[in-house]
């Protein structure tokens, strides 16, 4: 997806409906394009992709990113919390 930094909230929304209808390839193909292009990546977008491999029964990569989070210096608020594992 060519889309721009700028355009984050559309970022996170692409990541949380992909996620949500369970093509989690593509969700975290986008979440991979914004780091690999070094674009600010928001709490809002890791928790996208987390709370969406934790949906899909995905836990071990759900913990697996939320501690890759918590490694980039990001604190989760209540809502990152790993609830649906």
């Amino acid at each position: 997806m060519g889309i721009t930094k700028k355009n984050i909230n559309l970022n996170n929304t692409l990541i949380n409906m992909y996620a949500k209808c369970g093509n989690l390839d593509k969700a975290k193909e986008i979440f991979s394009n914004l780091r690999k292009n070094n674009f600010s990546i928001d709490i809002i977008t890791w928790n996208a992709l987390i709370n969406g491999y934790s949906q899909k029964g995905l836990v071990e990569d759900a913990i697996n990113l939320f501690e890759e989070m918590l490694k980039k210096g990001l604190q989760p608020k209540m809502k990152s919390h790993l609830y649906h594992c």
